[in-house]
């Protein structure tokens, strides 16, 4: 089963939980009714941006529409390469998979949004709890090597020092 496949029965599977048609569905995300079956119908995977639209649409955060799709990928994976890890240590090896690759996946869409310049969904990442936030940027800042946590440490100085990026407290 390739992630297509995943995507796929995932987005199917949370569109009849919502009680809703692919064109109820399409029309709140924003999608062509043609593109929504074809991510269904495995013909397509879906593009980050119109995965966080389906989630939005869902009403849920987009960790939840991959979650179950990588955590699948992630113990076939560890089943597959690592049967030497003990099994009171898979849970947590499958659990960092997962982590990492949500982790992935939200840089992804936030990047892709600020390239095409979606401002829209730009603004709605200001709606996710602050702890979310400093969750990420602890987890990004800890992938850094020295040379990098300096220069993202350059960066966020450099940002409080513009009031068009600081909080009025």
């Amino acid at each position: 089963m390739d992630i297509t496949t995943l995507y796929g029965s995932r987005i199917k599977q949370l569109r009849k939980q919502a009680k809703l048609s692919q064109t109820e569905l399409s029309n709140r995300a924003g999608l062509s009714l043609s593109s929504l079956r074809r991510y269904e119908s495995n013909e397509r995977a879906p593009r980050t941006t119109d995965l966080e639209k389906i989630a939005a649409a869902l009403n849920i955060h987009l960790s939840d529409l991959l979650e179950t799709t990588l955590l699948d990928r992630a113990t076939r994976y560890i089943e597959k390469n690592h049967p030497d890890i003990p099994p009171e240590r898979v849970e947590a090896a499958i659990q960092s998979i997962v982590d990492s690759a949500i982790q992935d996946k939200y840089i992804d869409a936030v990047n892709e949004a600020d390239r095409i310049g979606d401002e829209a969904f730009l603004e709605r990442m200001v709606d996710v709890p602050d702890s979310y936030f400093l969750e990420e940027t602890i987890k990004s800042f800890n992938r850094l090597n020295k040379r990098g946590k300096r220069e993202a440490l350059r960066t966020v100085a450099a940002l409080l020092e513009d009031s068009r990026f600081t909080r009025r407290l």
